[in-house]
């Protein structure tokens, strides 16, 4: 089991208020929403959060400041991003984790997230 480590950070605070501040969000790839508060968790070219509620200004999740690297998954800043995200997963995803209310407030007042994940399954908590 893997443990990802999302530090708190304006970014992870802004992703957080802006979550907490949303009434819809989108689940997985197929077109279905949900009122139920959540974030979306993609390997792709890193490992990272975003935003899975519908963005109005037309501008992607990276140009909102939406995108929240886990701490050593940031492919600007580790020039083994490929290896270090191959042990994660072997395949790419993008998982929607739900978060209540009470998490994304303690999120946007400065606690981390963790998220311990294996093939099969994750689990998260909060840090100071």
């Amino acid at each position: 089991m893997k443990k990802l480590t999302f530090r708190t950070s304006k970014k992870l605070r802004n992703l957080a208020k802006a979550t907490l501040e949303a009434s819809e969000f989108k689940i997985g790839y197929p077109e279905k929403t949900t009122k139920t508060k959540s974030m979306f968790l993609v390997k792709d070219d890193g490992i990272y959060l975003m935003n899975s509620f519908t963005v109005k200004n037309g501008k992607t999740p990276l140009e909102n400041d939406y995108v929240v690297y886990a701490w050593g998954y940031n492919p600007n800043t580790n020039e083994d991003i490929w290896e270090d995200s191959y042990e994660v997963s072997r395949d790419d995803f993008g998982e929607s984790l739900e978060l209540g209310e009470e998490w994304l407030v303690k999120i946007a007042n400065g606690h981390s997230l963790y998220i311990w994940i294996d093939s099969d399954s994750y689990r998260m908590g909060l840090g100071g």
